[in-house]
């Protein structure tokens, strides 16, 4: 997944790496086995995702700063 999202980031792919950020959320959520909170969480992830991406086309430079990114891979 994070591999993924660095893909997307060195694409510029900002809805790609938005969708791959709020799997790798969900993921992380589920781990925990919680039911009702992966199910709230679920809830979420259309609107998640369009913030993400909303957040990241703003700044770009967010894209390049994000968590899956370092400064060794940024070339």
């Amino acid at each position: 997944m994070l591999g993924g999202q660095r893909d997307a980031a060195a694409r510029e792919d900002l809805h790609g790496f938005a969708v791959l950020d709020a799997d790798f959320h969900a993921a992380v959520v589920d781990a925990g086995g919680n039911r009702l909170l992966s199910d709230f969480f679920a809830s979420l992830s259309d609107r998640q995702r369009r913030m993400t991406a909303r957040s990241l086309w703003k700044r770009a430079d967010r894209l390049e700063g994000s968590s899956t990114t370092t400064p060794s891979s940024r070339g």
